[in-house]
């Protein structure tokens, strides 16, 4: 089993891209802090209704937890010709809680099997 779940806070907004075939991605950069205050960042990848819903419901800064397939991103770096690598959460679902304008607990739960 490949399954990956982490909780952490939203880098940026949702980086959401839509294809001329219909197909939707969001791409999450989110912060994880350990107990010792050090940080690793993932980026979290949606499709589908999952993607277009992380653009009217998520923002920078919020708390989330995303759940989905662990991968590797690997690159070479355009300066010094090493490689680089980054943890990345593939087929993504995410799930927040919070507080809505009228100040009443709210939660919310993106799948594409809705």
């Amino acid at each position: 089993m490949n399954k990956l779940i982490i909780a952490g806070n939203l880098g940026q907004d949702p980086d959401t891209r839509y294809f001329e075939s219909g197909n939707v991605v969001s791409r999450l950069s989110i912060a994880v802090t350990n107990y010792r205050k050090e940080t690793t960042w993932f980026t979290a990848e949606c499709w589908g209704k999952s993607a277009e819903s992380a653009v009217n419901y998520l923002r920078k800064g919020q708390f989330v937890i995303v759940e989905g397939e662990a991968a590797v991103e690997c690159w070479l770096s355009k300066q010094t010709g090493e490689p680089n690598a980054k943890p990345v959460v593939k087929n993504a679902r995410w799930y927040f809680g919070g507080k809505n304008d009228n100040d009443a607990a709210s939660s919310q739960y993106a799948d594409d099997e809705f």
